[in-house]
């Protein structure tokens, strides 16, 4: 959303870039977490 409100195309995807990076590494700790569940 922040996105869309910034003007400066940069700093948009300098911020998509970092939301990216933290969703790709909560997927990781979700499918970490749900492998050690089902190898119960």
């Amino acid at each position: 959303l922040e996105c869309l409100i910034a003007s400066d195309d940069e700093i948009c995807e300098a911020g998509d870039l970092d939301l990216i990076q933290h969703m790709n590494v909560d997927m990781l700790k979700l499918t970490r977490l749900l492998n050690e569940e089902v190898q119960k």
